[in-house]
């Protein structure tokens, strides 16, 4: 089977790029065919993105013309050469009417899934205005998986659910001893609050600090939001308990 994933080049760091990374390896090791489109662009950088994350067969989308019309012919395109039984879509909303095209006017018979990775408004509102053109959509989470199947107009079989990570052995429950040191917490990811939900770090150390329990948060990441995390951190009054 050839399937052609499709993704922007636009970010190097992140957890659906590090997914797309681990899986498109395991896929080729389970014998499929895998090519990965990347698309060019003013903020999209396919040499950076291979040096980071090399893969072996892959085609440039590119999109000259800087309009719409242009994103989707330059798919089309692509996906002509290519003929995959599958695309799968990362995050780009042009395949979907690049796909519906080829099927209605070169009678290509391709069929396309979209990956959820995020509980995000307009991926739901593309989902549902284009569900006539899915064939399925894949979620990483149960409740992005009841979203679709609620919002979106897709009937219960063609929304799918595949999560990621990795399995852990049984661990026997250790039970720690009594210590007079701080709960350690940390918080690694992107500062943002529509999906990341940030501003409810200062609330739960303020909580925490009102209820006697002595706690601390080391932060690793960066974000559109990162100002507004260090004002809310210090309007609660906790963030001297904050790296």
């Amino acid at each position: 089977m050839k399937i052609l994933f499709i993704a922007p080049s636009a970010y190097i760091l992140g957890g659906t790029t590090t997914w797309l990374d681990y899986l498109l390896a395991g896929l080729v090791e389970l014998g499929f065919r895998i090519t990965l489109g990347l698309t060019s662009g003013r903020f999209h950088d396919i040499d950076a993105y291979l040096r980071s994350h090399p893969f072996a067969s892959v085609v440039r989308i590119d999109a000259p013309t800087g309009t719409r019309e242009g994103r989707v012919r330059s798919l089309m395109g692509v996906i002509a050469r290519e003929a995959p039984d599958l695309v799968v879509v990362v995050n780009l909303v042009d395949v979907y009417e690049a796909v519906a095209r080829l099927r209605h006017e070169r009678q290509q018979d391709i069929r396309v899934v979209a990956t959820l990775h995020g509980l995000q408004a307009d991926f739901l509102q593309d989902f549902a205005r284009l569900s006539a053109h899915l064939d399925a959509v894949i979620c990483t989470n149960r409740l992005a998986q009841a979203l679709v199947r609620e919002r979106c107009g897709l009937a219960p079989q063609r929304v799918l659910y595949a999560p990621y990570g990795v399995q852990l052995p049984s661990l026997p429950r250790v039970t720690l001893p009594a210590s007079d040191a701080p709960l350690r917490l940390a918080y690694v990811g992107r500062l943002e609050s529509q999906q990341k939900r940030i501003y409810d770090l200062p609330a739960i150390l303020a909580a925490a600090a009102q209820a006697g329990i002595k706690v601390t948060l080391d932060i690793a990441g960066t974000g559109p939001e990162e100002d507004g995390l260090r004002r809310a951190l210090v309007a609660a009054k906790v963030d001297h308990r904050v790296t």
